[in-house]
């Protein structure tokens, strides 16, 4: 039978992969020229910050809630890891993209999402998801005894 700790270090691999993946298309949706996919690249970078936020948590042995607001899973990170939360950058403002950029926009509104806006987000992106995953890396050692995966 494996041990909690071992249970627990592979959910947070499984948020580490999936995050992975996001920040994966991400990228190459930056790397095209075709305007059509901007908000996607904003998404998948936005998903991968959540994953990794939720990773952190799970590390914890707290469940994710199901919600994508950056904002709040990092106001719970900050009671885990305050050391963490406090050197990422404002990744709240990756929230918009889970879904309201997503969508056509509302009767009345007009999304004004520039490449270059999401280009910079999915920078800040891949600095917040560099940031969680060293974390990550070291939350996994100590619970593996102090040896590095």
């Amino acid at each position: 039978m494996r041990s909690p700790d071992a249970v627990r270090e592979q959910v947070i691999r499984s948020w580490i992969d999936s995050a992975r993946d996001d920040l994966a298309w991400a990228d190459m949706g930056a790397r095209t020229e075709d305007l059509r996919g901007v908000a996607q690249i904003g998404f998948h970078a936005q998903q991968a910050v959540e994953k990794l936020l939720k990773a952190v948590l799970a590390s914890y042995d707290v469940v994710p809630e199901e919600h994508h607001d950056l904002a709040r899973l990092l106001a719970q990170v900050h009671l885990l890891d305050r050391r963490t939360a406090e050197a990422l950058p404002a990744v709240g403002r990756l929230t918009p993209y889970a879904a309201q950029y997503r969508y056509p926009p509302r009767p009345g509104r007009v999304h004004s999402l520039s490449r270059s806006q999401v280009l910079e987000d999915l920078e800040m992106a891949r600095t917040a998801c560099a940031v969680l995953e060293s974390a990550l890396t070291a939350r996994i050692a100590s619970l593996s005894g102090g040896e590095r995966p």
